[in-house]
């Protein structure tokens, strides 16, 4: 067999290998719900923009913190930048993530999330 030697010792080869999959699965687990958490945001917040015509900026934003309280993100009203006009909406959300590892390491992340899209026009169109 490859992993093992002549000995029926597991091989240096093997052993490396295993410790590298074993930090980059560490990496994944502690990495990928920060990731993860910003992906379904996202997400929800383009379900925002598609109904923000039916609220004012001050009650979207408290829906665009309470979906961010959702997925664990420690949001509040100076994150959210929201621009409306007349036939449109854009939102800016910043928000900083720290992740720990061993031994001190820290992972410092700061998110930038934009979407734009179009209010629907509620009154007769002309």
């Amino acid at each position: 067999m490859g992993f093992l030697d002549k000995k029926g010792f597991i091989s240096y080869k093997t052993l490396i290998l295993l410790a590298f999959i074993s930090v980059i699965g560490f990496g994944v687990y502690k990495m990928g719900p920060p990731l993860f958490a910003n992906l379904m945001f996202k997400s929800g917040l383009e379900d925002e923009i598609k109904t923000a015509y039916m609220f004012n900026d001050e009650v979207l934003t408290g829906r665009i913190i309470d979906l961010g309280r959702t997925w664990g993100l420690d949001l509040d009203k100076d994150n959210i930048k929201i621009n409306r006009g007349d036939t449109d909406i854009s939102v800016t959300v910043k928000y900083h993530v720290t992740v720990n590892f061993v031994s001190g390491y820290t992972w410092e992340h700061d998110f930038n999330v934009f979407k734009a899209g179009r209010l629907a026009i509620t009154g007769p169109r002309s």
